[in-house]
């Protein structure tokens, strides 16, 4: 019976996540609410300042590729993870604005 050896990988890799995404950067270890979770750090074009990610064991990773980090930036800049923004509303018509008056006859809960 053979035995499975555990090893860390810490370097520059191309990370492939099922919905065919792809990026790459640099992996390392970190933690995301107490969980143990893949860092990777992003690095496009010649930033030094990464775009950082990070994977916990849920998380559908397909397949991890060690690279270069030449290969890896240019991996990146194809695929650039684009920062989160906040999703508002549009604003409401002027006649919606008014504050409801719960005391009125006329309103009904």
């Amino acid at each position: 019976m053979s035995t499975i050896e555990e090893t860390t990988f810490s370097g520059w890799a191309i990370v492939e996540l099922m919905g065919h995404q792809r990026t790459a950067g640099k992996i390392g270890q970190g933690s995301v609410g107490g969980l143990p979770a893949m860092r990777l750090d992003v690095y496009v074009g010649n930033a030094n300042e990464p775009v950082t990610q990070f994977f916990t064991s849920g998380t559908p990773v397909y397949r991890i590729t060690p690279s270069t980090e030449e290969i890896c930036r240019r991996v990146a800049a194809a695929n650039v993870p684009q920062p989160v923004h906040e999703w508002q509303l549009p604003a409401l018509p002027a006649s919606s604005q008014q504050e409801l008056d719960y005391d009125d006859p006329g309103f009904r809960s």
